[in-house]
């Protein structure tokens, strides 16, 4: 019963976080999309490009500081987490994109992305930890391999930590 309530009070938390987003991030849909359907977001930041403006807010005031760099296209279903076919010619679709983007949306968008795409970070993060151990035990049993990473807390309280801190920026955001 505990760990329902955990998980149900942190998919509300991050719904509402994704809500408040979604009113104060306004860009095209084909941005949203774009930040929906990779998996992977990488911020370059103190680009230099004269005369070129934000590509996701427009506003001519406010200069390029940022190439927000989207990877990794591939479909999953949000609750399973299983791959699933793209519904979108795969052919029509680039396997990375780029956008220029003020210091400001690429913030905004690195928030989106984390709070959209969470479930996933987390199996991700999870692989990764247990591939890690694998590695460093290989005579280890899967079962014991899992009983490891339950065991060491670090790594946890890293992600949780991190996801209250981007609750809390996004929860700091004014709406316009």
């Amino acid at each position: 019963w505990g760990f329902l309530r955990a998980k149900n009070e942190v998919e509300e938390m991050n719904m509402t976080c994704l809500k408040k987003l979604n009113e104060r991030f306004r860009v095209p849909e084909t941005i949203r999309c774009a930040l929906e359907s990779y998996g992977y977001l990488n911020i370059l930041e103190d680009v230099d490009e004269n005369n070129i403006y934000c590509q996701l807010c427009f506003i001519d005031k406010n200069p390029v500081e940022c190439v927000i760099q989207l990877m990794c296209l591939q479909a999953y279903d949000a609750e399973t987490l299983q791959a699933v076919p793209n519904v979108i010619n795969d052919d029509d679709r680039l396997p990375s994109i780029e956008h220029y983007s003020c210091k400001n949306c690429a913030t905004l968008a690195k928030l989106y992305h984390r709070c959209f795409h969470m479930k996933f970070y987390l199996l991700r993060t999870c692989e990764d930890k247990l591939e890690t151990i694998g590695t460093e035990h290989p005579h280890n049993t899967p079962d014991k391999i899992v009983d490891i990473a339950k065991r060491r807390r670090q790594w946890q309280s890293q992600i949780q930590n991190e996801y209250c801190n981007i609750w809390k920026k996004v929860d700091a955001i004014s709406v316009k």
